[in-house]
């Protein structure tokens, strides 16, 4: 998978492919679902928008669970269990901004940086 120089949006395709690992806001999501839609030729800068947008979906769902288990435990009164799942969230948390940055430097150098199972998953769909 080459990168080929610019995207159908006029950025260089490293920038594009990093701009959708920008950690702030929704932004990388955003950006990325526009990649999808509007690249069509550049594998490169695909492949990183699907597995950013999955990582995305993935990290959104796994948060969504944690919180959810975390309400009902502590409405029922078990809030040493809640205190744990308080611990995992915010260890996802930095988890998740640490592969957000390895991967805004490895799209930036041009490198393929493929992430366990939803990699494969992006690198199908590019």
């Amino acid at each position: 998978m080459q990168n080929s120089g610019k995207t159908s949006i006029g950025l260089d395709a490293n920038i594009a492919a990093m701009l959708c690992y920008i950690p702030l806001c929704c932004i990388n999501l955003i950006f990325s679902i526009v990649l999808v839609i509007t690249e069509k030729t550049n594998k490169f800068v695909r492949f990183y928008a699907f597995q950013s947008i999955l990582l995305s979906v993935l990290l959104i769902v796994i948060s969504f669970l944690l919180s959810f288990i975390n309400t009902l435990l502590d409405t029922l009164h078990i809030r040493f269990v809640g205190i744990i799942l308080l611990g995992a969230q915010i260890i996802l948390g930095f988890g998740s901004l640490a592969i957000h940055i390895i991967a805004c430097i490895k799209a930036y150098q041009n490198e393929i940086w493929k992430l366990p199972v939803i990699g494969d998953m992006a690198e199908k769909w590019a």
